[in-house]
């Protein structure tokens, strides 16, 4: 079950991580200060560290996408918080 979950939100971080930079609007800039959240709650999504397992499991995620790929530098690491 950890795994499925870590690997959903590592595909998530991939799916960033693969998209092109982009010039942010003042509107975007807010709305992500505004998603921001300084306190986890359950249910929702906590920071995490960008460690060894996360790196792989983002390699392997990225070898799952169909085509041509490489994984990009890691700048953040959230996960699904299931319990406190």
């Amino acid at each position: 079950m950890n795994k499925k979950v870590l690997l959903i939100a590592l595909s998530s971080i991939v799916l960033v991580a693969c998209n092109s930079a982009k010039d942010v609007t003042s509107d975007e800039a807010n709305m992500q200060e505004s998603c921001n959240f300084s306190q986890a709650i359950v249910g929702g999504w906590a920071q995490g560290d960008i460690t060894p397992e996360v790196e792989q499991a983002a390699k392997d995620a990225v070898k799952a996408i169909p085509g041509e790929h490489q994984l990009g530098k890691i700048y953040h690491v959230h996960s699904k918080l299931l319990q406190v």
